[in-house]
C-alpha cells in the first residue's frame, strides 16, 4: 500500500486555502469600457442596418471560396438584410428554392380501376 506523504498533504491543504484578490470592487469597475467599435453595415437594397461591417466582411471573405458563393449574386445576398435576402432568393431563376410539381394524390379507386 502506498504511504501518503505528510508534507505533501500539508502543503496541498495550505495551497487550497490560499486566496488571491482578483475582483475589482472599486467604482471604476462598474464604469462602461469601450472594447471594440465598428460601424453598422447597411443593407445594399433597403439601407437597413443589420450587422457590423467587420463581421459581414469576414463572413464574405470566409465564404468566397465556397462553391455556393462563386456567383457574385450569391455573395451580394450576404450584404442584404434578412427581409431583402429572402425576396432575392425567391426572385432567382436558378431553381434553388423550387420544390417541383405537387404529386397527384392517389386513392383506392385509382388502384381498383
Amino acid at each position: 500500500m502506498p504511504v501518503c506523504n505528510v508534507e505533501f498533504a500539508q502543503l496541498h491543504v495550505q495551497r487550497s486555502y490560499y486566496f488571491e484578490p482578483q475582483f475589482n470592487l472599486t467604482d471604476s469597475a462598474m464604469a462602461a469600457e469601450l472594447v471594440v467599435e465598428d460601424t453598422p453595415f447597411s443593407c445594399t437594397e433597403c439601407g437597413k442596418p443589420f450587422g457590423s461591417t467587420r463581421s459581414i466582411e469576414k463572413v464574405i471573405s470566409k465564404l468566397s471560396d465556397h462553391s455556393m458563393f462563386q456567383q457574385s449574386a450569391r455573395t451580394d445576398m450576404l450584404k442584404m438584410c434578412e427581409d431583402c435576402r429572402v425576396e432575392a432568393m425567391f426572385a432567382q431563376n436558378d431553381k434553388t428554392m423550387d420544390v417541383g410539381e405537387r404529386r397527384k394524390p392517389r386513392t383506392t379507386d385509382d388502384y381498383m380501376n
